[in-house]
């Protein structure tokens, strides 16, 4: 007690004084452990419950699918203020819908509105994703790419349109059965940093996965438990992941160590996973300079952070870049209650091919999947190495304006030095 709330004595802790004139929503940055772990809390008794349901559930009738309705990823910090946090409920559901508004499109300004960060939750924990998107093409056309199924097609009676679409499935479905994703990129969505910070650490994240969705390369959604098995990926990316414990940056350096590429961005390490500020940056060694610690919420009003540092860094067998600054395109949309980054900030940064650039170099140029092609197509690739096969989806988000996208060029690499039988379009 004394460490996380800087005195042992909690008996004249009172809960705080919310009113229409200082409403929760306008806390930008969580800097009281009183309420920090008041959102641990509400989190993990929220996942307690989910679990005693499961496993009463599952002592009854092992065949039972369960399901919930926690919202997918749209820029709002679910933690605080719904105590949802995904990473500890879908380890128990094989399911869930996500209600979002986020319909899928291709925007005159720029902005690719798509569901698929919801849609990599739900395949990082195993899960099947519900989301509403029957009858129109594009929706059903991005589920089969990302969600490996379509879940929900509407009511009855089926439109022709999402009949189609259920005939393409069920005519192909071995297409879809047993794949997982196909990549070797994850960017890492920090507990701690989207919690405390969710303005500038999900500005970040949202921009840096904008950049690889737009830049086809193929990626992971990861959560903390998923820094401790990084055994298949070449990359992991840290965007503005500023609270990071002791063990994290432990399991980041031993990552670089083996031979992996890390690509940092911002106030990544700059404090602990209760926002206390390092006296010494956690990831000092793999990155020499550093932008230092700082709270931007001016600068998250006007812009996304300062920029202008990068480099590149050699680490043993490893690689490390790092980027001062993802830059927000455009003037910035105004706050939202809660500082959610809403579907106004999804379109590529303004250095996204920077971005880019310095993933492909932490990769050794070693992506598994290189398409040449328009930033509204977008693609999913996933593998059934038990059938030898990898499948990759491509999808057109400006199908109204450019139905059809002539001579796409796409160059795929085979695992463990196979060579390609053949060729098949579907």
């Amino acid at each position: 007690r004394k460490e996380r709330f800087g005195f042992e004595n909690v008996d004249f802790v009172n809960p705080p004084q919310w009113n229409r004139d200082n409403p929760p929503q306008e806390m930008q940055i969580i800097y009281d452990p009183a309420f920090q772990e008041w959102v641990d809390f509400r989190c993990q008794l929220m996942a307690d419950a989910l679990q005693q349901m499961y496993e009463l559930a599952m002592s009854l009738n092992p065949e039972v699918v369960l399901e919930i309705n926690p919202g997918g990823i749209t820029g709002e910090n679910r933690t605080w203020e719904s105590g949802v946090d995904h990473s500890r409920l879908l380890k128990f559901t094989e399911t869930f819908w996500s209600e979002e508004d986020d319909m899928p499109a291709y925007h005159a300004d720029g902005r690719l509105v798509t569901k698929i960060r919801s849609y990599k939750l739900a395949r990082t924990y195993s899960n099947v994703l519900f989301t509403y998107i029957a009858d129109h093409p594009l929706y059903l056309a991005e589920a089969l790419a990302f969600n490996q199924t379509l879940g929900y097609v509407g009511t009855n009676p089926i439109s022709a349109t999402t009949q189609e679409y259920i005939d393409f499935y069920r005519k192909n479905r071995e297409s879809y059965e047993n794949s997982v994703d196909f990549s070797n990129v994850a960017i890492l969505r920090s507990y701690a940093s989207l919690t405390y910070n969710n303005a500038a650490a999900q500005l970040c994240a949202i921009l840096v996965e904008q950049t690889l969705i737009q830049a086809h390369i193929p990626f992971d959604l990861i959560f903390d438990d998923g820094l401790k098995n990084m055994a298949k990926y070449k990359v992991l990316i840290l965007p503005n992941s500023e609270c990071l414990s002791d063990e994290q940056i432990a399991m980041i350096r031993r990552f670089v160590e083996g031979g992996g590429g890390l690509v940092v961005i911002g106030q990544t390490g700059l404090y602990d996973e209760w926002r206390r500020v390092r006296v010494t940056p956690g990831l000092t060694g793999l990155v020499d300079k550093q932008a230092p610690a700082s709270d931007y919420q001016e600068e998250v009003k006007s812009s996304a952070a300062p920029a202008g540092i990068s480099s590149r860094k050699q680490v043993g067998r490893g690689r490390v870049a790092y980027l001062s600054a993802v830059e927000f395109d455009g003037a910035m949309p105004p706050a939202t209650p809660g500082f959610a980054i809403t579907n106004e900030f999804w379109k590529l940064p303004k250095n996204w091919k920077e971005v880019a650039g310095q993933i492909h170099w932490a990769a050794e140029d070693q992506i598994p999947l290189l398409i040449d092609g328009p930033e509204f197509l977008v693609a999913n690739c996933t593998s059934q190495l038990q059938n030898r096969r990898i499948l990759i989806h491509l999808v057109n988000y400006d199908v109204t304006k450019t139905p059809t996208i002539p001579a796409i060029q796409v160059s795929a690499a085979l695992p463990e030095k196979r060579t390609a039988i053949k060729v098949t379009a579907l």
